[in-house]
């Protein structure tokens, strides 16, 4: 009988740790899986205050409007409303890409040299520019030249006899008077260029197809004198 009841009470232990152990190690996972939890989340919202966007609390009549501004510069080619609307609440102007993604959609030849002279490779959305207005923000933001700068738009230039609108303003945090960006496009070519001049350079930017790059100024220049002494060796 003492047997049967030392092996009763011996399960009943080995019941009672066991069970023990899997309620300790669940308030261990549960705990993990909350600091994930509250961990995703802050993520979540950092990457929310990170992520530029405008206009959030704009009504739909605002919207319209602003859509309507859109056409209204556009008189040659019809705009897609559902990106004007996307556009309206962006302002990233660039994203990164890579040298071959950009050789697969933008047509303009570059050479070995130019592909590795330093230029950052980018895609952008051209309707992000395409539903600002004056005082709207946009930013500019290149990694690869340190370049994060918020800028606002002063003024918008249209070419009534052509597909081609122009954004030109200032950035801020800096030297207002010099530091500018002039940004034309074109729908109909899906063609995207213009220049940044901020911290002392000027950035020449160039997309196609929705990709391109910016490229420092001083490269640029480079490339075509290295072109034109090829060009006239040849000759």
């Amino acid at each position: 009988m003492n047997k049967r009841i030392y092996l009763i009470i011996s399960v009943v232990l080995t019941v009672l740790v066991v069970s023990l152990l899997a309620w300790f190690i669940s308030g261990q996972q549960e705990t993990a899986d909350t600091a994930k939890a509250i961990a995703s989340k802050q993520n979540e919202q950092i990457d929310q205050v990170n992520s530029p966007k405008l206009n959030a609390n704009l009504t739909e009549t605002q919207v319209l409007q602003r859509i309507k501004d859109s056409h209204a510069r556009r008189k040659l080619v019809t705009l897609d409303e559902d990106k004007l609307r996307a556009g309206i609440f962006n302002q990233q102007m660039f994203n990164l890409s890579t040298v071959d993604t950009v050789s697969m959609h933008n047509p303009v030849p570059l050479t070995d040299a130019q592909k590795k002279d330093g230029r950052i490779f980018l895609r952008n959305d051209l309707y992000t520019l395409e539903a600002k207005n004056t005082g709207d923000q946009i930013v500019f933001n290149v990694p690869g030249y340190g370049l994060n700068r918020q800028a606002v738009i002063e003024r918008i230039e249209v070419d009534p006899d052509e597909d081609i609108v122009s954004w030109s303003g200032s950035l801020e945090g800096g030297d207002q008077n010099n530091e500018k960006f002039h940004i034309t496009q074109t729908i109909k070519d899906n063609f995207t260029m213009g220049t940044i001049t901020a911290d002392g350079k000027t950035y020449a930017i160039l997309m196609k197809n929705g990709y391109g790059w910016v490229n420092d100024i001083a490269n640029e220049s480079a490339a075509l004198e290295a072109a034109e002494k090829e060009t006239d060796h040849v000759h």
